[in-house]
C-alpha cells in the first residue's frame, strides 16, 4: 500500500485530507502489527520444534554412546572400529546439536525478542490511540451539544430581529400617520423631532450565522465532515431605504434590498 507522508503543518490545520491520511495509517499499522505477530508466533513454533529435534537428537546421541557389541570369540581390528563409529557418531551429534541449541538461544535474543518489543510499542501506541479517541468523543459530543445551544441561540435571535424589523416598520408607519395628520392640522413638525426620527430610523448590530460545508470532494468520509462554520456578521437596517446590510468578519459586504 502506497500512503501519503504526514505532514506537521498538515496535522496543525487539521483538514479532512488530514485525518482521512492518518486514518490509512492506522490501518496500514493495525495490519503490519497483526504480520509481525504472525511471524513471531511462528518462528517461536520453529524454534520449540527445533529445541524438541535437539533433545531427540541428544538422547540418540547418548544411545549411540552407549551401545556395544557382543562379539563370539575374538575381537578383530574391524569391529573394534566398528564400536568405536557408533562414539564417534555420537560425539558428532552432540556437538552438532549444542551448535543448535545455542543458535536457538541467540536467534531468541537477537530477532525475536526485537520483533515482540515493536509489537508491544505497536500496540501501546494503539491503546493511547483508544484513549484519545474517548476523550476526543467526549469533547466532540460537549462541542455538539454548545453548537445545538449555539443553533437555538441564533434561531432566537433571528426572530428577534424579525419581531423587531415588523415592529421597526409598524413604528414607522405609524410615524408617517401621525405626521400626515399633524401637517393636516397646519403643525410642522420641529428639528428635534427631525432629528430623532433620522437616529431612531437606522437600526445596527451582531448576528451569527451557521453556515455547513457542502462543496468537499466525495471521496472525503463522512465521519471527518462532521464540522460547521459560524461567521459573525455586523449588520445595519435602514428604515428609509429599506435596505438590510450584512458586512461579514472578512470585510466582504453584501447588501439584501428589501421589497
Amino acid at each position: 500500500m502506497q500512503l501519503k507522508p504526514l505532514e506537521f503543518s498538515e496535522c496543525l490545520t487539521d483538514s479532512p485530507f488530514f485525518r482521512q491520511n492518518l486514518h490509512k495509517h492506522e490501518i496500514a499499522l493495525e495490519q503490519t502489527s497483526k504480520k509481525i505477530k504472525d511471524v513471531e508466533q511462528q518462528c517461536r513454533k520453529i524454534l520449540s520444534y527445533s529445541t524438541k529435534l535437539s533433545l531427540a537428537q541428544k538422547h540418540l546421541a547418548e544411545t549411540l554412546s552407549d551401545f556395544k557389541l557382543g562379539m563370539i570369540g575374538t575381537m578383530s581390528e574391524d569391529d573394534m572400529a566398528m564400536a568405536n563409529y557408533t562414539k564417534q557418531l555420537a560425539n558428532v551429534i552432540i556437538m552438532i546439536e549444542e551448535h543448535r541449541s545455542k543458535t536457538i538461544q541467540e536467534t531468541g535474543e537477537l530477532y525475536l525478542s526485537p520483533l515482540l518489543a515493536m509489537v508491544e510499542k505497536i500496540n501501546r501506541a494503539r491503546d493511547g490511540r483508544q484513549r484519545y479517541s474517548e476523550i476526543n468523543d467526549k469533547i466532540l459530543k460537549a462541542k455538539e451539544n454548545f453548537e445545538v445551544q449555539q443553533i437555538e441561540a441564533n434561531e432566537l435571535k433571528k426572530k428577534m430581529l424579525v419581531t423587531f424589523m415588523r415592529n421597526s416598520v409598524f413604528q414607522s408607519e405609524t410615524d408617517k400617520s401621525g405626521n400626515s395628520n399633524i401637517g393636516d392640522d397646519g403643525e410642522p413638525l420641529s428639528p428635534g423631532a427631525l432629528g430623532g426620527g433620522a437616529i431612531s430610523s437606522i437600526k445596527q448590530g451582531y448576528l451569527y450565522m451557521h453556515d455547513p460545508i457542502r462543496l468537499l470532494p466525495k471521496t472525503i468520509s463522512r465521519d471527518v465532515l462532521s464540522r460547521s462554520n459560524w461567521t459573525k456578521y455586523y449588520c445595519v437596517y435602514s428604515r428609509e431605504t429599506k435596505i438590510f446590510t450584512f458586512i461579514p468578519t472578512t470585510n466582504v459586504v453584501k447588501t439584501v434590498s428589501g421589497s
